[in-house]
């Protein structure tokens, strides 16, 4: 499902948690909407650090955490509470597929084949 969120829509992120020790499959991973890791969340948190689309940069420009709503926007059933919390990058897996230096996040579908056709009639493949 992880590779398959990441194809349809960019990117994909997930939670590797551990169970408890009676459970039949000790790990599992916890599947988080992308929609759950704040786009928009843009802001100096200080001494150098940083978030940037969701995502904390440490002074050096590493990745040592992810914010995070702990339910999607929109969900009926979702918490009301919409402030992110603070999952460490070393607990958090982030797929996406790179297509431009300093990219932070994944791009969706429709976009990557916008950015590879110069016009509707194109016969070239798009390459992603």
């Amino acid at each position: 499902m992880a590779v398959r969120a990441m194809v349809e829509s960019g990117e994909s992120f997930a939670r590797p948690r551990v169970a408890s020790v009676a459970a039949s499959i000790p790990l599992h991973l916890e599947l988080l909407d992308r929609e759950q890791v704040p786009m928009e969340l843009d802001r100096e948190i200080g001494g150098g650090a940083r978030i940037r689309a969701g995502i904390e940069f440490d002074a050096a420009g590493r990745r040592v955490a992810y914010r995070v709503l702990s339910s999607r926007p929109g969900d009926p059933l979702g918490s009301l509470r919409m402030d992110p919390f603070r999952v460490p990058a070393a607990d958090c897996l982030h797929l996406f597929k790179p297509l431009a230096a300093g990219q932070l996040r994944g791009i969706t579908g429709s976009r990557r084949y916008c950015c590879g056709c110069t016009s509707s009639t194109s016969s070239r493949t798009p390459r992603w």
